[in-house]
């Protein structure tokens, strides 16, 4: 799990500036911040965080099988991590926001953008 560390920090920062400024978009021009947006970001945030270690996990666990058991625990774990992404949006689009539960999912693009940028190498 060590390994994983420093992209995680980028990604967890990543969605606490997009939570940031949703919060503040949303005070601005909505004149409303409720529990529904903070559930709904607090739920984006968690996927994207846990999408991305589960991304992690996989590729360092392709190496260890064999090409054919490699391609279905790819698949597997393909359709388990999109599950779990149509799970979220269905959440928000029925109980919460639904934006607020989309914007923190694009944290691992944002934070890998400003990597970058910055001239950091991706681990």
């Amino acid at each position: 799990m060590k390994e994983f560390t420093p992209n995680l920090r980028v990604v967890a920062s990543a969605a606490a500036f997009l939570d940031a400024v949703f919060i503040a978009i949303s005070a601005l021009f909505l004149k409303q911040v409720d529990g529904k947006i903070f559930l709904g970001l607090l739920l984006g945030t968690i996927y994207a965080v846990s999408n991305h270690l589960a991304l992690a996990y996989t590729v360092k666990r392709l190496t260890d099988k064999s090409a054919a058991r490699a391609r279905i625990f790819y698949i597997v774990i393909y359709l388990l991590r999109f599950g779990a992404a149509a799970v979220c949006l269905m959440t928000g689009f029925l109980l919460l926001n639904p934006f607020a539960v989309f914007v923190p999912m694009l944290s691992p693009k944002i934070g890998y953008y400003f990597m970058g940028f910055s001239g950091k190498d991706i681990q």
